[in-house]
């Protein structure tokens, strides 16, 4: 019955691989947590037959300068109520179980004079030796280094990105305070290695995800090319996308369907079930393929920031039409977009697609912008997060101490800043997510297009 613990600062890193703890500019001072908990053997003929325990799990901070604001146990699945959030002292959860099992502790350690909180996941083996069992815990907790002085870095985050209209496809972003550009393989180039978290891995994140979703406020998913490569549409910077292969004078050798072709995955589906289920609030994408429309994702549920290849738009009264096919086959001349087809108000009809150094939609940028800036939970799945300023949007989450939780085969610049990071295929792992939401039935059968 011996107990066994980890403890790991997940809401800087998740995976020893992505980076070194604590992250550029921050100190780390320690702090001590007990976790621990009593057991009261049941006598009552009910259980005469089974090792019956009445427990209490507590996770107490031993030193005054710092508090816990949240407490989540994980608990055996076998409990109808495996996931418990206590929000206030004392973190005590009493339960009657059989045996002895292992519990996942999640903590928000509020930080000493600075209003921010850290997360820290221990693991304790629910302990039947002694009335009273409990082991402390060093956790490291970061502290900003005294800089503030240096206009170098002092981060705003208002400062990026205001002005819609000085957002391009190519944008540099400045003063990012999350941007880490040393995502570097052992030769100083990108690193396009692909890694997979274990099944178990993948369960365990795939409930913590389902969780969030469930009991954040606004959450909000913003999605890459690695959600539609399962549609056999190739992505950019994987091991035999576009960019990559073009970087290695290979690009003739690039393969993807074409738009037409493809059908929306089960991960298109199944945020088409999460948005009309309302648990989604917004999605933002980056993909031109309009898989997202096509899954049942309704105009004003999402922000295309690079184009729509079945959308065109009026230009003079900017009405909508959403074509059953590629609307960019008939366009002549791309610095125009006029795809040749007229609007029933008479203006000519222009496609969507942004190409590199135009101007992002202004409209679709601000209802980003906006829904970003509301997001308590942000999930980002399949994209490397190197396109500016698309990639800027989900850490917006954290004005509201929001999480965010980035699902990709590669690393990418934010994996040091994300709640939790994810190495699988989007398909496979939201079909686990939305397997521990209690949804089994998702549509797959839908295509606007043929409406």
């Amino acid at each position: 019955l011996g107990h066994f613990c980890t403890c790991q600062p997940t809401s800087f890193t998740h995976n020893p691989i992505l980076s070194s703890f604590p992250p550029p500019n921050m100190t780390c001072k320690t702090a001590t947590i007990r976790i621990g908990n009593t057991y009261e053997p049941l006598s009552s003929s009910i259980y005469q037959d089974s090792q019956a325990f009445k427990w209490k799990i507590y996770a107490q901070p031993l030193d005054s300068s710092i508090s816990l604001s949240n407490v989540t146990y994980e608990l055996h699945p076998s409990f109808s109520d495996s996931i418990v959030e206590l929000k206030q002292a004392p973190f005590i959860l009493e339960r009657v179980g059989w045996g002895t099992f292992e519990v996942t502790v999640h903590l928000d350690v509020s930080l000493p004079n600075s209003g921010e909180s850290v997360k820290h996941t221990l693991k304790w083996m629910l302990q039947a030796e002694s009335q009273d069992s409990s082991q402390d815990f060093q956790l490291e907790l970061p502290q900003q280094k005294d800089m503030m002085e240096d206009e170098d870095v002092h981060f705003d985050l208002d400062l990026v990105v205001l002005d819609p209209s000085e957002a391009t496809s190519n944008y540099n972003c400045r003063n990012d305070p999350y941007l880490d550009e040393n995502v570097l393989d052992e030769n100083g180039e990108d690193d396009k290695t692909e890694f997979a978290d274990s099944d178990e891995q993948l369960d365990h994140s795939a409930q913590q995800i389902a969780y969030l979703l469930k009991h954040s406020k606004h959450p909000v998913v913003y999605t890459g090319a690695g959600i539609s490569t399962s549609a056999n549409l190739g992505d950019f910077r994987g091991p035999n996308g576009a960019w990559t292969l073009r970087d290695q004078g290979r690009s003739h050798e690039f393969k993807s369907k074409d738009f037409e072709q493809a059908y929306p995955t089960y991960a298109h589906y199944a945020l088409s079930e999460l948005v009309k289920r309302e648990i989604v609030k917004y999605v933002v994408s980056t993909n031109m393929d309009g898989l997202h429309r096509r899954s049942g994702v309704l105009r004003n549920q999402i922000s295309e920031l690079h184009g729509n290849c079945y959308r065109e738009l009026c230009s003079s009264c900017n009405k909508e039409y959403l074509r059953g096919f590629d609307t960019t086959k008939s366009v002549k001349n791309w610095r125009n977009h006029i795809t040749g087809r007229k609007c029933s108000c008479g203006g000519k009809l222009k496609d969507t697609i942004i190409h590199f150094t135009e101007n992002l939609p202004e409209q679709e940028l601000n209802d980003a912008w906006d829904h970003s800036e509301k997001s308590d939970f942000a999930l980002v799945l399949g994209t490397s997060m190197r396109v500016q300023p698309s990639c800027r949007l989900p850490s917006l989450c954290k004005k509201q101490n929001g999480k965010m939780v980035i699902v990709n085969l590669q690393k990418t610049p934010y994996d040091h800043v994300a709640y939790k990071k994810v190495y699988a295929k989007t398909d496979e792992f939201m079909r686990r997510v939305m397997q521990y939401m209690g949804i089994d039935q998702v549509d797959e059968t839908y295509d606007m297009l043929r409406q």
